[in-house]
């Protein structure tokens, strides 16, 4: 299949039809100067004949097309209600539908992967927050509650699917949302609660871990400190117990 302008075509058609009209009076007018004048009718009347065949072709050629971009549209509104094109109504449009197929089906797969992708991530997010230790709850930046943690929800019950507001009115979202974009670190509200942002791949601010636990960051900070020294100090003094062992 072509694909050409619509109008650049009736452009060639209208030169084409001219020209052949044209060459046609210009044979005749020849011939009669010359006194060929049954061969020079002769020559006329295959010209008009010429152009009349390439005119009915180029009007059939314009309906084909108007036909062809009906079912191309009609092909794009099966594709927005359902999502996929069966190879029946692609045949419709030739090698172009096949080729429009394939690439839906790419398209189509290339898709499915990524919601793979995003389930798995969900899933390894949920199991993540289940196994901490802390009252932590995981907002999206409309500040619905979307996963908590099982100290959380001992804390404040199940609270899934609600707003954050509702439950901490003093709690301001999009403050946090604002502060963290431009500071790219934790930020703090109300009574020591700690929004924690969660950056995708390209540096925005997709969630928020809300940290309830009211423990300020300062402690937050020399708890974590404290506990990859103690796993430091333990790791240090292991071969040295061994080594004791070992004499």
């Amino acid at each position: 299949m072509l694909i050409i302008e619509k109008r650049k075509l009736i452009i060639v058609l209208i030169l084409s039809f001219v020209l052949i009209s044209a060459s046609s009076v210009w044979a005749y007018n020849v011939g009669i100067k010359h006194g060929l004048k049954s061969g020079s009718e002769l020559v006329l009347f295959f010209g008009f004949i010429g152009a009349g065949l390439q005119l009915i072709l180029s009007i059939s050629i314009i309906l084909y097309a108007e036909k062809k971009r009906s079912d191309f549209y009609m092909l794009l509104e099966t594709i927005k209600s359902t999502g996929m094109l069966s190879e029946k109504k692609a045949k419709k449009l030739g090698t172009a539908g096949l080729d429009l197929q394939k690439a839906l089906d790419a398209a189509h797969n290339i898709t499915m992967q990524k919601s793979l992708k995003i389930a798995g991530l969900n899933g390894l997010v949920k199991i993540l927050i289940e196994m901490t230790d802390s009252p932590v709850l995981l907002v999206n930046l409309a500040g619905e509650i979307i996963e908590a943690s099982p100290k959380a929800q001992t804390e404040i019950g199940n609270k899934q699917g609600a707003m954050l507001s509702d439950i901490f009115p003093d709690l301001d979202v999009r403050a946090a949302f604002k502060k963290a974009g431009a500071t790219r670190q934790s930020v703090e509200q109300g009574d020591k609660i700690v929004f924690v942002p969660v950056f995708s791949t390209i540096g925005d601010i997709t969630y928020f871990l809300v940290d309830i636990s009211k423990q300020d960051l300062i402690s937050k900070v020399m708890d974590t400190f404290k506990s990859f020294s103690k796993e430091d100090t333990e790791k240090k003094q292991r071969p040295r117990f061994f080594k004791i062992i070992q004499k």
